[in-house]
């Protein structure tokens, strides 16, 4: 019997950013979700076991410290492992700034990440989850969504998106050419 650790669902409705749902399982062995369709974002962090994650025709082996996510619009089918089954946190977003956050991850290209247990996205997990015995009144939801924008900062610093990656590097480099020639232009007057 799968063990449902904790479940908070909400009914907000910000605009930007809601912070849906979010909870804590540690499932059977086999325990399957899917296949299925969300209307929302739902990232998952593996804290223990194994077991596979499917979308867009390829299955994918994800073992403790793996993350994924069930995209918006997207069949998604994932499985605990039959001998060592996985325990994981999630967290269920939506908003019309989640898609445009998450793009600048790695997490819409490949819709899985390989981290560790002593990464900041899995202790950003943790204290979401720690809003589950609160009122949700509007500062806790602010604080709720706080900690949505800090997780979503953390991934994206953890695993930044491709396109990030190198507009970030070709930054860098007009930088260091200016520097140089402003450098220069000082040296010559």
């Amino acid at each position: 019997m799968n063990v449902l650790n904790t479940y908070n669902e909400f009914d907000t409705n910000n605009f930007d950013l809601n912070v849906d749902h979010y909870g804590a399982e540690i499932c059977d062995k086999n325990y399957s979700f899917g296949p299925t369709v969300r209307d929302n974002y739902v990232l998952h962090f593996i804290v223990d076991g194994k077991g596979t994650f499917k979308i867009d025709g390829t299955t994918t082996e994800l073992k403790t410290g793996d993350m994924f996510i069930l995209p918006k619009g997207k069949v998604t089918f994932y499985q605990a492992d039959s001998k060592h089954p996985w325990t994981y946190l999630w967290v269920g977003f939506s908003g019309s700034k989640a898609e445009s956050i998450l793009n600048k991850t790695q997490l819409l290209e490949y819709y899985f990440c390989h981290s560790t247990l002593n990464s900041k996205i899995l202790d950003q997990l943790v204290k979401l989850t720690q809003f589950r015995d609160q009122k949700l009144d509007d500062i806790t939801e602010l604080q709720l969504i706080a900690e949505l924008y800090k997780l979503l900062a953390f991934l994206i610093e953890e695993f930044p998106s491709k396109a990030m990656s190198d507009s970030s590097i070709l930054i860098q480099n007009y930088i260091k050419q200016a520097k140089k020639s402003f450098t220069h232009n000082m040296e010559i007057h």
